[in-house]
Formats: C-alpha cells, sequence, structure tokens
C-alpha cells in the first residue's frame, strides 16, 4: 500500500502541536520562600507572569534582622547562699541565673523543682544561721552604743564634779586672799600651795591673786 504524504502545512502544524507544551514549560516565573522560580506549570501562589513580559524580575527585598531578647538581669546572690552546702550553693546559681542563660521556662521549671527537692533543708537551715548571726551583731553593736553612751556619761559626770571642785577651789581663793594681810606665815604658805593646786586643776578659772 502506498504510505500517505504529509505536506509541509501538515507537518509544520504538528511540530507546533508538539512544541507547545515545552514552549508554555519555560515560560512561567514564579516567586516562592526562596526567591524566584521558573515552572513549566502556572504559579501555585499569585504573583506569577510569563517569561521575559516585564523584563528582569525584581529584586527580593533584603532579609529583615533577626530578633534578639535582651537578656534577663541577674540578681545579687542572696546572703544565705555563703552557708549552704556546695551543691546547694551551685544550683541556687543555676536556677538564679537561668533566664539569662536563655533556658525555657519548662527546664527552669524542672530545675526549680529539682532545686526544692534536694535543698529545701539546706537552704532553711542557712537562712536560720544568717538570722542568728544577725542577730548576734545586732546585739553586740547594741552593746557597743551602751558602752559608748555609758563612757559620754562618765565625762560629763566627772567634767561636772570638776566644774563644781574648781569652782569651790576658785571662792577659797578669793575669801583667803581678802584676808592674807591677817594670816600668819605658815597660814600664807599653805594659801600659796593651794593657790598653785587651783592653777594647775583650775587653769580656766585662775584668777590674779595679789
Amino acid at each position: 500500500m502506498p504510505r500517505p504524504r504529509c505536506t509541509a502545512p501538515a507537518l509544520v502544524l504538528a511540530l507546533a502541536t508538539l512544541l507547545a507544551p515545552a514552549v508554555q514549560a519555560q515560560t512561567h516565573r514564579c516567586m516562592g520562600v526562596n526567591g524566584p522560580y521558573y515552572s513549566d506549570r502556572p504559579c501555585p501562589i499569585q504573583g506569577g507572569t510569563k517569561l521575559g513580559a516585564y523584563g528582569p524580575a525584581p529584586e527580593a527585598p533584603p532579609p529583615r534582622p533577626g530578633y534578639q531578647r535582651a537578656p534577663a538581669p541577674v540578681g545579687p546572690a542572696p546572703e544565705y547562699q555563703s552557708y549552704m552546702s556546695a551543691e546547694c550553693a551551685s544550683l541556687n546559681d543555676g536556677l538564679r541565673t537561668a533566664a539569662s542563660r536563655g533556658l525555657n521556662p519548662i527546664t527552669q521549671q524542672d530545675l526549680r523543682r529539682d532545686y526544692h527537692q534536694r535543698c529545701a533543708d539546706d537552704e532553711a537551715r542557712a537562712r536560720q544561721k544568717l538570722s542568728r548571726e544577725r542577730s548576734l551583731d545586732r546585739q553586740a553593736r547594741l552593746a557597743e552604743e551602751r558602752q559608748a553612751e555609758q563612757a559620754v556619761q562618765r565625762v560629763q559626770v566627772q567634767q561636772q564634779r570638776s566644774a563644781e571642785q574648781c569652782g569651790e577651789m576658785r571662792r577659797i581663793v578669793a575669801s583667803k586672799t581678802q584676808r592674807l594681810g591677817t594670816m600668819t606665815p605658815g597660814e600664807v604658805a599653805d594659801f600659796r600651795r593651794f593657790e598653785q593646786n587651783f592653777a594647775e586643776r583650775c587653769p580656766s578659772m585662775r584668777q590674779a591673786t595679789p
């Protein structure tokens, strides 16, 4: 049997039909999470265009800087920690700095539970020791303050007594100075010794004698 002949127009039409999907497969530019890409299928999201329809693909926007949370502040160690065992003091530090080290809340909760199970009694004893020490320090400080107050009071009493004695000695010196002319030589000698004693003990009250 003679083979059917294909005319030139029919052959061109057949080739165009076969090549049409291949041409269409390269005409879609799509945007994905990692930037633009090309597909032989329609884009699964809106925004796809045919290749070359609008020129080169626009540049992807620069990535946003990642948000970094500021580290949580770490407070000072409690005073009673120095009275705790080495293990519990270390666990106390780990629990206190957990947030600043970026541990998640679940891990922090586990640390807190473990700390209370293992170190609750140790912490209670440490708090009691600190309280007793503070009480002793307070008592010692009060005792020192009382001693200082008593010393000040003794000085004030002594100063008052000395002022009274000096006042009396000045009165005697003034009285005997007026009677020098009637004194015997022995009485005058005694008066001069008394007057010298007054001058040494009460320099601020010393008065000129004839």
